[in-house]
């Protein structure tokens, strides 16, 4: 290859790529003419020199490659005269564009393994890349790459597109540029999470990265980050540089693609500018406000946006098809348009069309298409803050109304931490709408924020007062779901008088003003509330009107809810069987229609009823599901619900360690996600978890805070009147009064709670005397009936308990005895069996190093760090590896016969201290 004419060496490391010289490479086995086709600025110069370089265009030593600059070049005579130049002999040939034509063909025909690279051939006119095809005709030996920011549309032509870098490349590319130093994996973690974060808002675009990385001379990554919406006075060539005059300045590469587009698909794109994030053809013409005659050009627009990479096919969360403009072109775009006329008749326009529309899919929400508009609804968060951001000094009520939509996702989906901020900032703009009735949406929210912060009085107030007023003021529909919520509220706090009279008034509020999907809806949450109060027919009753309502009007996602309400009724009567198959039709309502969070939230029911009816593994099931559909759909605030569902799932089957980790997980997130109710759950269950593990300090501490939080916030009567006899044997304190209190609040309920509290009672009665007599028939009747059919899942927990303590107090002293010798070469069970460990190494070291601790410290553990270290010196296993050996180790311990001895503590395992150790030496 001659290097006098192509010219390729390039001065810098080259980074990524590799698809896309493979890509090349292949598309010359089909093709003579090859376009590599990306936005200005995304490397595609650099590509070609590099596909060049390295010999895949034309192999060393058997040909030559002319590299044709065009960058200034429009016309035929232009190009014919550059590619002359590059010829052997330079430009010394004949004027005559004919001779010339002719010329070049019969030099490009005479030496086989030629190559010609056209640079920069956006530009060009019509004659110009006629003249191009007519080379590759003439000259089809030939193998012609070029750049172009657009294809030529030739038909011998195979346009290979050029995306932006891949992450991990564009962060080395910074790095090489900025510090001349390769990536290094060991790097500070900060600043090289900084350093990504960075490239990604520069669009992975080569030119944008090296610009930016010229500027690390004075200032920082994060500098350079935190002044990135200023990005094209700061990323501009200083110095000494060789690039184009266009590619000096990131403004003058965009500035260049600005200049080649016609008035309307310049109109399109500063359009488009004002969307944050993913549009569609349908919303931009909302903007663009076009006459029906000239709806279809936005789209023929955008299709040549995209062909010449300043916008880029994106999903959304609705699978509608959508376009993103890159983040540099939507500042450039955003600036033309703030400079011109249009800007607030097109602000206007998208604020108008974007809250409109979001208002709709919120009530379609509520109907047969509720999936799809839940979907689309998710799709626009984003231009909804936008609306919030643009409407805020002109258009107030817009920016009302798209803060309540926002505030009403936000309080179902999340995340939360940031609906306080939002609200306070909706207040000034609803009081300048003057509309009562955002004011009252907006009280709602605020409501539910206090709710879910604990503040239960407050939030009951708030939305009580807001009730009587839209009631009175005859905003009917408004009114109807505001009494619904505030049943929840009345029902939560024990209130069942005034949540039973809200309930009666909203059904027939719906009823008078023929609501009757609202009317259902209010049917079903009496239906919960009836339940509540112990009247089961009742209850029954309301859930069937409100599911004949739904069918009739075609809701599925609420004959979803109405099924789950009717399921309750008959769990709660103990009809295990009916339940389970409502709730079977529940689920299958809701894969149907594709509603992601109503799939999920059955799925929790199901897990309740699998475990009432004893099959763990479904239940273990579905609780992974409902856990996978929240993160799937995004709603992570339900994932400490679920979580607790898959712990007391895995707690039944006797999987304790998997439980409490789980349960601490889901503990976890419902404190830093402020879901208090979660909490009181979440505590409750790893108390009797603690409890059956018998490490009471620990139990206690459970049981004492979720009943702390119970006095706290009021509500869960049946799991409080449950929980505090629990806490009172625990602690030896106030038995009597807990029973009696607890006695008196089930005993509407005539259900298996009323079991509860007699096994609970007897336990009491076994650990005072120490006469487990007291307890055994109970728990033997129990034991069996858990075995051969269906019984609430929480009484099936405190049989777990019974069963632990009644172990304990029938053998004292042997039970809990360990016997080890031989630094645990030997180990005898308490029952007198015998393991021979010698040949267990690694399970060896670790019961030896945990004995060793439960006789120095008794109630400290060893860390998984620690274990590992003792089961494997010597290794150094990674995190990963080292962690599965011990969690297989453990395991083998248990299924040896330790299972009630190794419990986990903070991070790692511990020998309980209700296990007492011999050693022989």
């Amino acid at each position: 290859m001659s290097s006098d004419t192509t010219k390729t060496a390039a001065k810098t490391t080259f980074y990524g790529r590799r698809r896309q010289l493979d890509e090349l490479e292949q598309a010359f086995g089909t093709s003579p003419l090859v376009t590599v086709v990306g936005p200005g600025g995304v490397g595609k110069t650099r590509l070609a020199r590099e596909f060049v370089a390295r010999g895949r265009i034309v192999e060393r030593g058997q040909g030559e490659a002319w590299f044709v600059d065009l960058s200034a070049k429009h016309t035929e005579d232009e190009v014919l005269a550059a590619l002359a130049a590059r010829a052997p002999g330079g430009g010394a040939h004949s004027a005559d564009a004919e001779q010339l034509r002719q010329w070049l063909s019969r030099l490009l025909n005479a030496r086989p393994g030629r190559a010609v690279v056209f640079d920069n051939c956006e530009q060009l006119d019509a004659d110009a890349v006629a003249l191009i095809a007519q080379f590759v005709a003439v000259a089809p030996e030939v193998k012609w790459l070029a750049t172009s920011r657009r294809p030529l549309e030739l038909d011998a032509e195979t346009a290979v597109v050029l995306e932006p870098l891949e992450h991990d490349a564009a962060v080395a590319l910074f790095v090489d540029r900025a510090y001349k130093l390769p990536a290094d994996p060991h790097a500070d973690a900060t600043l090289t999470a900084t350093i990504g974060r960075l490239v990604d808002r520069l669009d992975r675009l080569p030119l944008a990265i090296e610009l930016a990385a010229g500027r690390t001379r004075l200032l920082t990554p994060q500098m350079i980050e935190d002044h990135l919406d200023e990005r094209f006075a700061l990323l501009r060539a200083t110095g000494a540089d060789d690039r184009p005059q266009r590619h000096r300045a990131l403004e003058a590469t965009l500035q260049w693609s600005w200049h080649h587009l016609d008035v309307r698909a310049r109109e399109v794109l500063a359009a488009a500018s004002v969307f944050p994030a993913a549009l569609t053809a349908a919303q931009l013409r909302q903007v663009l406000e076009l006459a029906d005659a000239d709806a279809l050009w936005p789209v023929g627009l955008l299709e040549e946006l995209l062909d010449l990479g300043l916008i880029y096919e994106a999903s959304r969360a609705d699978g509608a098809p959508a376009v993103r403009l890159y983040e540099s072109v939507r500042q450039f775009a955003r600036q033309k348009l703030e400079g011109g006329g249009e800007r607030d008749a097109v602000y206007q326009r998208y604020v108008i069309s974007t809250v409109t529309q979001a208002e709709a899919l919120m009530e379609a929400e509520l109907g047969p298409e509720g999936a799809q508009a839940r979907q689309a609804l998710l799709a626009m968060r984003a231009d909804l803050w936008r609306c919030v951001e643009l409407g805020r000094q002109d258009h107030p009520e817009l920016a009302a109304r798209a803060a309540l939509v926002l505030a009403y996702w936000l309080r179902r989906v999340g995340p939360r931490y940031r609906l306080d901020s939002l609200l306070e900032a909706t207040r000034p703009l609803v009081e300048q709408s003057g509309r009562d009735d955002l004011r009252l949406r907006l009280v709602v929210e605020a409501a539910w924020l206090e709710w879910f912060e604990g503040r239960l009085d407050e939030a009951t107030a708030l939305l009580e007062s807001a009730y009587r007023q839209a009631t009175a003021s005859g905003i009917a529909r408004l009114a109807v779901r505001m009494g619904r919520h505030l049943v929840v509220f009345f029902r939560m706090q024990g209130a069942l008088d005034k949540a039973e009279q809200v309930a009666d008034d909203t059904v027939r509020l719906a009823r008078t003003h023929n609501d009757p999907v609202g009317q259902a809806l209010c049917l079903s949450n009496a239906m919960a509330l009836y339940s509540r109060m112990g009247q089961l027919e009742r209850a029954r009753k309301a859930a069937e009107e409100a599911l004949e309502l739904l069918e009739a009007h075609s809701h599925p996602a609420y004959q979803s809810s109405a099924l789950t309400a009717l399921a309750a009724t008959h769990r709660f009567r103990e009809h295990f069987a009916v339940a389970r198959d409502y709730l079977e039709r529940s689920l299958a309502i809701a894969r149907q229609t594709g509603n992601l969070e109503s799939e999920a939230t059955m799925a929790e029911h199901v897990v309740i009823v699998s475990l009432d009816c004893g099959d763990f593994g479904k239940a273990v099931a579905e609780a992974e599901r409902a856990c996978e559909l929240n993160e799937q759909f995004g709603n992570r605030m339900r994932n400490a619900s679920a979580l607790g569902a898959l712990a007391t799932a895995h707690h039944l089957a006797g999987r304790l360690d998997e439980a409490h980790k789980i349960f601490e997980e889901g503990l976890r997130l419902a404190k830093r996600r402020r879901h208090e109710w979660d909490r009181v759950i979440l505590h409750g269950h790893l108390g009797l978890l603690m409890w059956e593990n018998d490490r009471q300090a620990e139990a206690t501490q459970h049981l004492e805070q979720c009943c702390s939080l119970l006095d706290e916030h009021g509500g869960f009567v049946r799991m409080e009147a449950m929980l505090r006899p629990c806490l009172a044997v625990l602690t030896g304190r106030g038995q009597k009064a807990a029973f009696e209190a607890a006695r008196e609040r089930l005993e509407p309920f005539q259900c298996d709670h009323l079991l509860f509290l007699d096994l609970l009672e007897r336990l009491d009665a076994a650990r005072s005397s120490g006469r487990v007599e007291a307890l055994q028939p109970e728990l033997d009747a129990l034991q069996g009936r858990a075995r051969q059919e269906p019984m609430l899942a929480q009484l099936r927990l405190l049989v777990r308990v019974a069963q632990a303590v009644e172990r304990r107090l029938r053998h004292p002293d042997e039970l809990l005895t360990l016997r080890v010798a031989s630094q645990c070469r030997d180990v005898w069970l308490p029952d007198g069996t015998h393991l021979d460990l010698s040949r267990r190494s690694a399970v060896r070291l670790i019961l030896c190093a945990l004995v060793q601790r439960r006789v120095s410290a008794p109630g400290e553990g060893l860390s998984t760090y620690e274990l590992i270290e003792i089961g494997w010196p010597d290794q150094h296993l990674d995190v990963d590896s080292g962690t599965n050996r011990l969690y297989n180790a453990i395991h083998v311990l248990r299924d040896l016969g330790l299972k009630d001895a190794l419990v986990k503590h903070d991070d790692g395992y511990v020998l309980t201290e209700q296990w007492r150790v011999k050693t022989d030496g």
